[in-house]
């Protein structure tokens, strides 16, 4: 990632050229935002432990439903197995850039992973209810 004096330079273009040729989507950063000190606030009445949890079932039931072990994923997603595994058991907040990784090495739209997402929360929330 380009640093502070780099933003702009040949460096920076280059750095993000080549994100769009790996993942096919622009990289879009705003240095405006601070982040530091956020809360973090329920989406749609949702914790963020349910959000990784929705997340890490739907990412298995996919994975699962391709044939894939683990390691294939990891590797074609280009993280380490231990990590995939947190993901999966809704240990860990995925960073962006591997939701698009892994969606990838599954071979699955981000459109279709979400609303799968989405519907996995509707269930959570009907079996509490």
């Amino acid at each position: 990632m380009p640093s502070g004096d780099e933003w702009g330079s040949e460096k920076a273009n280059t750095h993000f050229s080549n994100f769009y040729t790996i993942y096919k989507c622009p990289l879009i950063i705003d240095r405006r935002i601070d982040v530091k000190g956020a809360n973090v606030r329920p989406v749609n009445n949702h914790s963020p432990d349910t959000l990784k949890l929705a997340y890490g079932d739907t990412l298995r039931k996919f994975r699962l439903a391709s044939g894939l072990s683990q390691m294939k994923v990891a590797a074609k997603a280009d993280i380490s197995l231990t990590y995939l595994g947190d993901v999966e058991r809704g240990q860990r907040n995925v960073a962006l850039i591997n939701i698009v990784g892994i969606a990838r090495a599954l071979d699955i739209p981000l459109d279709q992973f979400f609303a799968e997402v989405e519907a996995q929360l509707a269930r959570y929330s009907r079996s509490t209810k």
